[in-house]
């Protein structure tokens, strides 16, 4: 494939990835958060705010760079990795706050999860817009082709991955495809070290998607503190959990109890 069209996809899979990355992230926000609808302004001021430095000072760093493909493709490796590392720290944030389940988190530790977990997702979401830009100085391609990307990854995100795969192996298959973009963007490059280290990330992406429902299991048992967990499901609505103690199952909705049964009544 030519390079500019190869050029062309990774803009049209950075909609892709931006979307389900922020759509996955904020559905685990919200179970950690406890469904608090008031969080989404927290979460989208942090997305914006970080998106727009990003695009702004972050893309800034490279204006004096001849070729913008490497910190192009430096960008999408580091979205590839943190979007993982991101679920990891999510679940787990009660745990390093010292939190104890069942208390409701203020404002401070709410912004300071949402932070930490979004921040580098949404920076190299920004970068890449303006390198991207830089690689096809087209205005027009560029948005086409995001908005595109944005409108397939809702879809796929909604009516098949959400169905068929779990956070951890979204998350990967995510990481994998940015990897990839990555790799066959720089076959040409001159530097072998980066074509061998990119193609070495790809494989090690598709080794831990292999390996991403004992992550999983893991991380859910931190995020529930070793309660039994009868079943975890994430529909197109929220994220489901039922947890069984002694003869009573509970049911939670984003994080929040909302059927026993049977009913103790």
């Amino acid at each position: 494939m030519p390079q500019k069209k190869l050029i062309l996809s990774a803009i049209l899979l950075k909609g892709f990835s931006a979307v389900i990355a922020q759509t996955l992230l904020i559905r685990e926000l919200l179970v950690v958060f406890y469904g608090n609808e008031l969080t989404f302004s927290v979460i989208l001021s942090i997305w914006l705010i970080a998106g727009a430095i990003g695009s702004g000072l972050l893309a800034g760093l490279f204006n004096k760079a001849k070729d913008s493909l490497r910190p192009f493709c430096l960008f999408q490796i580091l979205l590839a990795f943190w979007l993982p590392c991101a679920i990891i720290f999510i679940r787990t944030s009660r745990t390093f706050l010292s939190v104890p389940a069942g208390e409701v988190l203020n404002i401070a530790q709410i912004t300071l999860i949402a932070l930490v977990s979004l921040s580098v997702l949404a920076l190299s979401d920004g970068a890449l817009f303006t390198l991207g830009f830089r690689l096809i100085p087209s205005v027009a391609k560029i948005y086409l082709l995001e908005s595109l990307g944005v409108m397939i990854g809702g879809i796929i995100f909604t009516f098949a991955l959400l169905v068929f795969l779990g956070s951890f192996q979204i998350a990967f298959l995510v990481s994998g495809l940015n990897l990839l973009a990555c790799s066959l963007l720089l076959l040409k490059d001159k530097n072998h070290v980066l074509k061998i280290g990119a193609g070495l990330l790809f494989l090690i992406s598709l080794n831990l998607y292999a390996r991403s429902e004992a992550l999983q299991e893991i991380t859910l048992k931190e995020e529930w503190k070793n309660r039994p967990i009868a079943a975890y499901e994430n529909s197109r609505y929220g994220n489901i959990v039922a947890l069984k103690e002694k003869n009573q199952f509970t049911i939670f909705s984003n994080g929040l109890p909302s059927v026993s049964l049977p009913s103790p009544e």
